[in-house]
């Protein structure tokens, strides 16, 4: 059997989306997950108050990875990096 080549980068943030979403879920949290590919927001949080937040997911497949770039960061104060 013949090993299928994958995306590693993409699968891992995309699993590491997932796993942020379901401990939000079991938590009682009330949020969305956004699907793309050139996304500037991953998950979207409401709160009890009408406000949200925003939460941009970074998985990591290496021990040396961080793929934030200056250009992209969001530095509003309901915005938050996991």
């Amino acid at each position: 059997m013949t090993k299928r080549k994958t995306n590693n980068g993409y699968n891992t943030n995309l699993a590491s989306e997932f796993f942020v979403m379901s401990t939000l879920a079991r938590l009682g949290i009330d949020a969305s997950l956004s699907l793309g590919n050139k996304k500037t927001v991953d998950i979207v949080v409401m709160k009890t108050d009408g406000t949200y937040l925003t939460i941009d997911v970074k998985g990591i497949a290496g021990i040396d990875d961080w793929i934030i770039g200056d250009s992209e960061i969001d530095y509003s104060p309901n915005h938050y990096f996991l």
